[in-house]
Formats: structure tokens, C-alpha cells, sequence
């Protein structure tokens, strides 16, 4: 179940033994100037990590319900807030998934969707970036401090993890990505490289180290005489063998067990215990055996179980802002100005960041402008989001539907068929205020040509069978976008009805003569429409008269 991609850290670590001091060496690595073009320095660009601001509502609404509802699922308030980071990070890092094709080397933008916001690791794959701001968001939405916080750009490392201010006094490092929890070894090393500007940090991490990724490597590798890693070989392989036998065998089982909503671990952790799934989940991620032998101290031994931690946010101030400490958190993750927001919820003042316009057509056919604000209104999903509880005074991420002409209208300030676009403003009324303008892409007037023409048979072919007109003696069409119908609408002959003799092909426009018809010149009318293209619009129904002489 082990998803992620160990690259930086194997890159640091190879530098580290091999070359010694690198992360304070002047010839520390930097990305070239190619490099930079490919996209490798992406952390280097304060962009990459405002992406879950550019998401529309639907994805904000759905992004901000899944990070609700794991906090629900995997804390609890009898548990110490040491223990929620640490139950918060075991659920990200088994949920999100690394997107190896995107960054192999260097970030494939050609691939690139959602790998950098939060929206992109609950639905899809992600890289480090996206899971260190989600992880943030999820600490946040537990009432917890954290930061995402990315490794000095100037020494060439594209790696982004999580700060910790302020647990008990002391700060640390949380890398989900590489699954090493609280300043572990790795965490460590990347802490000389981190740009500690970018989020304010302004204390040094504690030196501990609790991990929970590579239980089952550290137990079998921990150092020892060389005589008795000689001597135990053959039998460590046994058991490594013996154990990855069972994890394969579990894996078939995991599926259909109790716990599966809480699948929060790793192979490695799961392989030392030789137990199944929910033995282990409840002995280990639920920590209810306190007892048990972990190997190493377990999130400060027993993680709430034995001794109370706070985190506070002390000293901390929000992301992006040297001077401001977090406000309500899904605004502070989601939105640029949550200020702004807050305001405009609070005073019922409608803008493009609360109101959903997604439900409008990528473009739209209508003839003018009423046509086009009536089609307008009522295909939006009038939506605001976040919403204002006036019971309760608070910003809640709930959605709150508008009505058209009642909380608000749609106008159109202007139309212009031949630029394909107009602008339409929606103005808040009743207890709304505040109005926004947004932009309309128009499809071109179908410029189809259509006309009558004059079609003669013989009597004495009509009188034996029924006669075809093929369209093109019949009606003349020219310059159609799109798919052309035709549709027979009456036929007559000095005033006389002659429907029953007569009627037109809907897809190919060929006049079917009746047998039997008798000679004279009969009147038919017909109406003709193309569909239109994705730039053209439909040209709706054209009436032509043809002649249809028997003689």
C-alpha cells in the first residue's frame, strides 16, 4: 500500500554521505536555467502554493467536506493535539497517491491536473506540494497550527513539507509525503535547507524523531556488530520474506475489514506486527494496548494515552502575511482575500468569490439579449458558499441557494454576436447587495442561405407511381454550419389543399410526390434549420416555397 515516491530524500541522502556538508556548502545543487524552463524550480514560485484559490466552488465545496469529514473520522477530543497530527498525517499519507508520471525528474506540465491544490489529492494523484497544503488544511480544520513549508529553491531542492510552531514550547518537521512524522531522520536533514521566510519561522524544530513509515527497514537494519549482522543473515531474510508473504496476503483481505474507512498505515508498520488489519489498527493506530512494544517511543509515549499536549498558535503568524494569525480556516485555505469574504458573507454583499456561476454554457446561442439572460439565469447554480448562520454569528461551509428575481437578477450590458461575446452583471436585491460582472462567449449568427426553386415531373410518371424530387432541383441551401433539417408545412394549388400528395425527407430535404397527383403547377412549403457548430449557432427555421409543376 506504500505509494510514495522517495526522491528527494534519497537525492539528500546520497549527497550527505558522499559529499558531507552539502546543505551548507557553496556548491550546494541549483537548478539551471533548462531546468528552471522544465519546470524544477516550481517551488520557487509563491503560485504553486495559492492553487487551492483558484478552485471553482463545486471543487472548494467538495475539498473542504472531505477534509471535515476526516477530521471527524480520525480525531477525537480525548486525544492529545500530538496525536491528531500524527492520526491526521497516517490518513493523508495512505489516502494520497504520488503522481510519479507528473514529476519524474522534472514536473511534465503536459500532465498537470490538480497535482498542486488539495482537490487534486482527494480525487486523483498528487506530488509534495499539494499533500503539505492539505495536510495544513487538515491541521487546521482540527484546530491545529501548521504550515506548509518548501526547501530552499536556492539550493536547487523541490520538496515542500510541514512546520509545526508550537507543540508544548517546542516546533517540528512533518514530511507526509515521504511518510516520516515529527522530525524524523530525513525531516532532519531537510531542515537545514528549508526557507524558513516563506512561512515565518521563527523557532528552531526539536531534535526528536518519531516516524511511522519504514518501521519494518529500521527494526531489521538498526546498527549492530558486523559478526552478528553476518551471522543472522540468512535468518532475517527468512522472516523479511516470511513477513512479506503475509502483507501480500492481507492486502486480499483488507478490503472487507471493519476498519477499511481507516485505512491510515503503511506495509511497513503492519508487517512488524504479523496481525491483521484491525488487530493491528486497534492495537497501533488506536494505540488502545499502551503496553505494546513498539520498537521506538510511540508519539511521546502513548500520543494523549499517558501526559496531555497542546499546540498552540503562539508566535504564528497565517501563510502568506508576516503580521496576521489564522482566522476561520477554510477561508484562510481557500480564498485569497478571506477578509474580504468573511465581510461580503457577513453583509450579505454578493461577489464572484461566495456566488456560483458553474452550470453557464462554455458558449451560448441566443438571438439577443433577453433570450440570452433568461437561458443565463436560470443555468447557473445560484449558490452562495460559504455561508453566513445568522442564529449562530459564524461563517459555516454550507451552501445557501438564491432565487432568481428574488435574491437576485441578471442583466446584460452588452451583446455583440459578431466579437461572440457579451458581459452580463448579476445584482444582489431584497436583502442582497452588491453586483459583479462576468463575461459571455456568443456563437456566430449562422449564416445559412436558403431558396425556392422550380421542380417539374411528368404526369404520366406520376400517374404510375410516386415521384422523388431530389432537394437540390427543389431548394437551394448554400453556406449551412451544422447538420440541415428540413420539415414540410402545407401544399396547395389555387388556394387548394393538397397536403395529402405531398411531403419532404427531414434529412435530406427530397420532395416525395404522391401517385395520382394531377397536372398544374402546386405551391409547397417547406421550412429549413442547421443545427450549427461550436462556433456557429443554430439558424433556426427558414421558410422557402418551391414550385412543383405536373405536366
Amino acid at each position: 500500500m506504500r505509494k510514495q515516491i522517495k526522491r528527494v530524500a534519497a537525492v539528500v541522502f546520497a549527497a550527505l554521505f558522499t559529499v558531507g556538508s552539502v546543505f551548507s556548502s557553496p556548491a550546494a545543487p541549483v537548478a539551471s536555467a533548462e531546468e528552471q524552463e522544465e519546470g524544477v524550480g516550481v517551488h520557487a514560485k509563491i503560485e504553486t502554493f495559492e492553487k487551492n484559490f483558484e478552485l471553482t466552488m463545486e471543487q472548494k465545496i467538495y475539498a473542504i467536506d472531505e477534509i471535515n469529514r476526516a477530521v471527524s473520522i480520525v480525531t477525537d477530543s480525548d486525544m492529545s493535539d500530538l496525536e491528531k497530527y500524527y492520526r491526521l498525517a497516517l490518513w493523508l499519507n495512505d489516502r494520497a497517491t504520488y503522481d510519479s508520471e507528473f514529476w519524474s525528474g522534472r514536473y511534465y506540465m503536459e500532465y498537470y491536473r490538480h497535482q498542486w491544490d488539495s482537490y487534486g489529492v482527494l480525487t486523483d494523484k498528487s506530488v509534495c506540494a499539494g499533500i503539505a497544503i492539505t495536510y495544513a488544511a487538515l491541521c487546521h480544520a482540527a484546530g491545529l497550527p501548521c504550515k506548509f513549508v518548501r526547501l530552499d529553491p536556492a539550493k536547487g531542492l523541490d520538496h515542500t513539507i510541514n512546520y509545526i510552531p508550537n507543540i508544548n514550547g517546542n516546533a517540528y518537521y512533518v514530511d507526509v509525503t515521504e511518510g516520516d512524522f515529527i522530525q524524523s531522520d530525513e525531516c532532519s536533514a531537510f531542515a537545514r535547507s528549508v526557507d524558513k521566510g516563506f512561512a515565518y519561522i521563527t523557532k528552531d524544530c526539536t531534535n526528536h524523531s518519531f516516524e511511522y513509515r519504514d518501521w519494518l527497514d529500521r527494526y531489521y537494519d538498526e546498527p549492530e556488530a558486523e559478526n552478528e549482522k553476518n551471522k543472522d543473515k540468512d535468518k532475517d531474510t527468512s522472516i523479511k520474506k516470511e513477513i512479506i508473504k503475509e502483507k501480500e496476503e492481507q492486502e486480499e483481505q483488507e478490503e472487507q475489514e471493519e476498519y477499511k474507512d481507516y485505512q491510515l498505515c503503511t506495509l511497513g508498520i503492519k508487517g512488524c506486527f504479523r496481525t491483521t488489519y484491525h488487530d493491528w489498527f486497534k492495537e497501533y493506530a488506536l494505540h488502545q494496548d499502551t503496553d505494546k512494544d513498539f520498537f521506538e517511543d510511540y508519539v511521546e509515549k502513548g500520543s494523549g494515552q499517558r501526559g496531555v499536549h497542546y499546540a498552540k498558535y503562539e508566535d504564528y503568524p497565517k501563510q502568506f502575511s508576516a503580521t496576521e494569525k489564522p482566522g476561520i480556516w477554510f477561508l484562510e485555505d481557500f480564498y485569497r482575500d478571506p477578509k474580504a469574504v468573511e465581510a461580503a458573507l457577513r453583509g450579505n454583499v454578493l461577489n464572484k468569490e461566495i456566488f456560483n456561476t458553474e452550470g453557464l454554457r462554455e458558449i451560448y446561442d441566443c438571438k439577443d439579449e433577453k433570450e440570452l439572460i433568461e437561458t443565463v439565469k436560470y443555468d447557473m447554480s445560484a449558490q452562495i458558499f460559504p455561508s453566513y448562520d445568522s442564529e449562530t454569528g459564524k461563517i459555516v461551509p454550507e451552501e445557501k441557494w438564491l432565487g432568481p428575481d428574488t435574491d437576485f437578477v441578471v442583466s446584460c450590458d452588452s451583446f455583440d454576436k459578431s466579437q461572440q461575446k457579451a458581459m452580463i452583471t448579476i445584482k444582489g436585491i431584497g436583502e442582497y447587495s452588491g453586483s459583479f460582472t462576468i463575461p459571455v462567449k456568443l456563437k456566430k449568427a449562422n449564416p445559412m442561405k436558403v431558396s425556392g426553386k422550380t421542380a417539374t415531373i411528368k404526369y404520366s410518371d406520376v400517374k404510375k407511381k410516386a415521384q422523388t424530387i431530389k432537394r437540390a432541383k427543389a431548394i437551394s441551401v448554400s453556406n449551412a454550419k451544422g447538420a440541415v433539417n428540413y420539415a414540410f408545412v402545407s401544399a396547395k394549388k389555387d388556394e387548394k389543399d393538397f397536403k395529402k400528395y405531398f411531403n419532404i425527407k427531414s434529412a435530406t430535404g427530397d420532395v416525395v410526390v404522391a401517385k395520382g397527383l394531377k397536372k398544374g403547377t402546386y405551391k409547397v412549403k417547406a421550412k429549413v434549420s442547421a443545427d450549427g457548430t461550436k462556433t456557429y449557432g443554430s439558424s433556426g427555421q427558414k421558410s422557402v416555397t418551391i414550385k412543383v409543376v405536373v405536366k
